[in-house]
């Protein structure tokens, strides 16, 4: 494509960043990035409360990505650090070393219960041996990952209370792109020997960017406009039609009332059922009604408290409390809470329709709390104030059958030749930071380097089901 046409990027997230950062060193100069919100970053934006900075997510990033590594050190340099991973799990009542350890799980569970759980590992194995094939899902490999006992145990209920849906009916992909167990044997292999590099099943350390997320797509969007990239901010797109080259005429509800901008090349990280209604993709309309959202309320608690624990996220799969991970910021950098107190940032996933959607966040914040001082990690009277943020889009749902319905939307879009939709959003995937970023500076090099880069994108768009969630 010549350097010189002009090109719109939908979303201001990581994704999108990236994308314009690419574009522009491979010499684009006319790029426009829309975004409804007030500011760039997407989900990778901090909260700043009275002090304390939080991010809305545990933002960590692996070196599972190269390009995306590279990409990083070379934006943010020194900013770029190094944590340790460290994570509990409250089980029973205690917590127990997450992913699990030798001593701290034969301490927790007993020798018994382990020999039921290995037992119940190679009954349920045998069993499908002689058992009529089934239709895989998320219960099904998880059971034959983990035995029908130890799953019961720990998954089932850590999975259901997360997505709010039955396990038998998630895809069996949600398994395979988040990584962090691997199965019965690779818990087994963990306990003993120490596993190959580049072939983890959990993080031991990861990059943070120093100070909050927030400093990278703060640090990129200055980047950008230094380059010439226009934003358009409080620009929610609602309608986009092509002209007879292929090119764009999208409009959007801006600040100061409708907005119109042209582009000959589109680029969308927006929900991608916002973006079929956009281009009024009629045919795949019923396909992208079907996809599903999982929504999550942030509740950020400060506590005076020095230090809550040295983890940097814990997990919750008991069915009382109203919450399923929780994290510190402190425990990312010291300079994000203050010296003698710290925040902590417990997350409620729900539906957006659904009646816990509707409460106010005196409700969730009262909830919270009161399920935050029952596990023992702090006192009542310890609790300070809070914070509640809502994210309607926080995570894609794969319900089983979700694949045919997306193949479906992207074999219409191929349709529009000059638009590539990618991103967590835009892709519907479980993206890590780093793979929204690799997704970014991909899109890129195809429209740069291909001579049908919307028809090759989609074309290949099944190897991003491969990028592994490491936890």
């Amino acid at each position: 494509m010549e350097k010189n046409k002009s090109i719109a990027i939908l979303g201001a997230g990581l994704a999108g960043l990236a994308c314009a950062c690419r574009l522009s060193e491979l010499g684009y100069k006319n790029i426009s990035i829309i975004e409804k919100e007030s500011f760039a970053g997407g989900l990778a934006i901090s909260i700043q409360y009275k002090g304390f900075s939080s991010d809305l997510g545990p933002h960590r990033i692996s070196a599972s990505i190269p390009q995306a590594v590279d990409f990083l050190n070379r934006q943010m340099g020194e900013d770029l650090i190094t944590c340790r991973r460290r994570s509990h799990m409250l089980l029973d009542g205690r917590m127990i070393v997450y992913p699990p350890r030798l001593m701290n799980t034969l301490s927790h569970f007993g020798l018994l219960k382990i020999a039921r759980f290995a037992g119940s590992f190679f009954s349920t194995r045998l069993g499908r041996l002689f058992s009529p094939p089934q239709e895989e899902s998320f219960e099904t490999l998880m059971q034959k990952s983990f035995g029908c006992a130890l799953y019961n145990k720990i998954v089932k209920p850590y999975t259901e209370k997360t997505w709010k849906m039955p396990a038998a009916e998630l895809s069996p992909d949600v398994a395979k792109a988040r990584v962090s167990a691997g199965g019965l044997a690779a818990l087994a292999r963990r306990l003993f020997l120490r596993e190959q590099k580049g072939r983890e099943t959990s993080l031991q350390e990861f990059y943070y960017i120093k100070g909050g997320i927030k400093n990278l797509s703060q640090r990129l969007k200055e980047h950008l406009e230094k380059r010439g990239v226009q934003f358009l901010f409080n620009c929610g797109v609602k309608k986009m039609l092509m002209n007879s080259n292929g090119g764009w005429k999208i409009s959007c509800n801006g600040k100061n009332g409708n907005e119109e901008v042209c582009a000959d090349f589109c680029f969308s990280t927006i929900p991608v059922p916002e973006l079929v209604d956009a281009v009024s993709a009629h045919e795949a309309k019923q396909a992208a009604a079907a996809l599903e959202y999982l929504a999550m309320a942030l509740v950020f608690v400060l506590v005076d408290r020095p230090r809550i624990s040295e983890d940097t996220w814990l997990y919750f799969p008991e069915p009382s409390l109203i919450f399923n991970r929780g994290y510190e910021s402190k425990n990312f950098d010291e300079m994000m809470s203050r010296k003698h107190r710290t925040i902590i940032c417990l997350e409620v996933t729900m539906r957006a329709n659904d009646g816990m959607w509707n409460q106010n966040d005196s409700w969730f914040a009262s909830r919270v709390c009161k399920d935050l001082a029952s596990t023992g990690l702090v006192k009542v009277n310890e609790i300070m104030d809070t914070y509640v943020s809502r994210l309607a889009h926080a995570y894609p749902i794969y319900r089983r059958g979700y694949e045919a319905r997306l193949d479906e939307i992207f074999s219409h879009l191929q349709k529009f030749p000059n638009l590539i939709t990618l991103g967590r959003q835009g892709l519907f995937h479980h993206n890590n930071m780093d793979h929204s970023i690799y997704e970014g500076i991909l899109a890129a090099d195809y429209l740069d380097s291909k001579k049908e880069a919307a028809a090759a994108w989609y074309r290949d768009a099944g190897q991003f089901r491969n990028l592994r969630i490491v936890d």
